[in-house]
């Protein structure tokens, strides 16, 4: 009970979200058409070659990455999210379920002090304009038609909107408003944009608390699919055997089993162990799980216990937030936290570069024939004007 997570519905409704599955293909489908013209230059994006290789090539999100790679909201596009009903049953139906499955498998966990601190975490990171993804706002996006209250996906989609009667008629609409209104549209604008940020966030931290039970199941399918038949009706046997013996053992077994539904007493919210219980306390004060440790660069987050700070500078979220600075995510900059640091150290990495750099005009030099050594630049002026 607890151990893994059966998200397959979830999974399922995520394949169906057209415009995410659509701008999946195309994404999959430029990366295609990017590497066949390394090859050809003279190729064109409609040839028909293109479509055929993307189609052998094309394969479908799986549930184990699914699994791996569903808390990155920040890579599905804006206009995939912004006003999509079936958007925000996705998000709805993810944190339901974690949130569900944390309250069956450790009861005892103030679920409603922790989704409070969530919302305060989230109100400051908004405010900062530090989540993931949402550091810009739609209204802001030149894709988005204000009068229509719609985000496009690409430009030619939108102009051919704009040409429309009923754009038109709500262009005239909203010119006529008077200007406190108008204030009202992008303000309504705003709100959705913090209604999706916040669900996105809250997932995003359900996911979080649940890792562990989450990489459990990503290992389980993956060795379930190393397995041969033979292994695989060898477990199914021990499985079943198993079974028989919990029906048998009429005293014994059936104490195990009520040991195991009973909830687990964990008043001091430790995390949990390999076997579902929590660690020992002295293993909670050891590893300093209680210790917070912050870092700007990934929006403010936090991350309990130095194994867990050091292990996030190799992951997603810090990698994105190096990204949003433009500063290649490598081994130097292991330990920094604070984006000031993160650009000075940056700035003096490409300076020590620029000095290490070979420039001929300046690092070679030449000598006359009075043995006067100089640059090669002041002996190319030097020999122009006939002095050498």
């Amino acid at each position: 009970m607890g151990k893994r997570v059966d998200m397959h519905d979830i999974f399922t409704n995520f394949l169906n979200l057209k415009k995410i599955r659509n701008s999946r293909r195309s994404k999959a489908r430029d990366a295609c058409f990017a590497r066949m013209k390394k090859k050809d230059p003279s190729l064109q994006p409609d040839d028909p070659s293109v479509e055929e290789t993307f189609e052998q090539e094309f394969a479908e999100l799986d549930y184990i990455e699914f699994l791996k790679t569903f808390d990155q909201f920040h890579e599905i596009p804006r206009f995939c999210k912004y006003r999509e009903g079936k958007y925000t049953e996705y998000l709805d139906s993810i944190i339901s379920y974690l949130r569900g499955l944390l309250l069956r498998t450790q009861p005892m966990v103030g679920v409603a002090k922790l989704e409070a601190q969530f919302d305060k975490e989230f109100e400051d990171r908004w405010t900062d304009r530090s989540i993931p993804g949402w550091q810009e706002p739609t209204r802001n996006d030149p894709l988005f038609s204000l009068p229509s209250n719609k985000l496009f996906a690409s430009k030619a989609v939108f102009e051919s909107h704009k040409t429309g009667k009923m754009y038109k008629k709500k262009v005239e609409e909203m010119q006529r408003l008077p200007f406190e209104e108008q204030k009202k549209l992008l303000e309504v604008v705003d709100s959705e944009d913090k209604r999706i940020a916040g669900l996105e966030s809250r997932a995003a931290k359900w996911c979080d608390l649940l890792r562990d039970t989450i990489d459990e199941t990503v290992q389980y399918l993956q060795k379930k699919q190393s397995q041969t038949a033979e292994e695989m009706e060898m477990e199914k046997d021990i499985d079943s055997d198993e079974e028989e013996d919990d029906g048998v053992e009429i005293n014994g077994s059936d104490m195990e089993n009520d040991d195991e539904d009973r909830p687990i007493y964990n008043p001091l919210n430790l995390p949990l162990g390999w076997d579902g219980k929590p660690i020992p306390f002295w293993l909670y004060k050891l590893h300093g799980l209680g210790i917070e440790y912050k870092c700007e660069i990934c929006g403010n987050y936090s991350y309990w216990g130095r194994r867990a700070f050091e292990k996030h500078f190799s992951e997603w979220r810090h990698a994105y937030g190096m990204k949003c600075l433009k500063i290649p995510n490598t081994a130097h900059f292991k330990e920094i936290t604070k984006i000031e640091d993160a650009i000075v150290l940056y700035d003096k990495l490409k300076k020590d570069a620029e000095d290490q750099t070979f420039r001929p005009d300046q690092d070679v030099e030449c000598e006359d024939i009075q043995g006067n050594v100089m640059s090669q630049r002041a002996f190319e002026d030097l020999r122009r004007q006939g002095l050498i």
